[in-house]
């Protein structure tokens, strides 16, 4: 059987995560937020003062945390969290990392 994978993808704020649980508990897929992904890594590049501009320190942390949780939690939510979760999120090598 093949894999199927459902991306619901937009602008934050405009209820991808609402359709996205909507569509996995209908069909009775697993579901999984793919932006918490890039909100944890943005909280780890926060606390370890990365240069966001910097390509090679954000490599080089995304390298020493190979394993980032899925686990969702409130400080995650944080605009701060938000604001660069969505910068970095547009880079492919980033995308191809989480």
């Amino acid at each position: 059987m093949k894999k199927i994978i459902i991306s619901v993808d937009g602008p934050a704020a405009s209820g991808k995560g609402k359709i996205a649980k909507y569509i996995s508990e209908k069909w009775k897929y697993k579901h999984l937020d793919s932006g918490i992904i890039y909100r944890r890594l943005a909280n780890i590049l926060l606390k370890n003062k990365t240069n966001l501009k910097s390509n090679q320190q954000i490599k080089k942390i995304i390298n020493q945390n190979n394993r980032i949780s899925f686990r969702k939690s409130q400080i995650l939510r944080s605009e701060k969290i938000s604001k660069i979760a969505s910068e970095i999120a547009v880079h492919k090598y980033i995308r191809d990392s989480v």
